[in-house]
């Protein structure tokens, strides 16, 4: 997959670099876990993620904390490299447990 990827710290055009990369696999997750920084890889005694969908991004928006992680003036220390983009419009792929509930909106309606 294609994706805008986070190597370094500065100015969104200076940093993002729109490249391959290994599409995620609920094998590759388990070796991740979610806090305030987002997707990162679990430490020694904490449990991996185990509440997501993956979902195959038809588009994505930029938005403030995307720019905040990239110049550093986010609130919590991002690692690098990651995937920017915290909006996005796409489709389920796959999810941990079948039937799990996806909350979303959809043709303009609310809740």
């Amino acid at each position: 997959m294609r994706a805008w990827v986070v190597k370094g710290q500065g100015d969104p055009w200076d940093v993002f670099e729109w490249t391959e990369f290994p599409e995620p696999t609920h094998e590759a997750l388990r070796g991740y876990t979610v806090d305030l920084a987002g997707l990162r890889t679990t430490q020694e005694g904490e449990p991996p993620a185990d509440d997501y969908v993956i979902i195959r991004v038809l588009a994505a928006g930029l938005a403030t904390p995307d720019v905040t992680m990239a110049t550093g003036a986010y609130p919590v220390p991002i690692l690098r490299p990651y995937i920017s983009g915290q909006e996005a419009l796409g489709i389920v792929e796959a999810d941990l447990v079948e039937g799990a509930y996806v909350d979303l909106l959809t043709g303009g309606e609310g809740p």
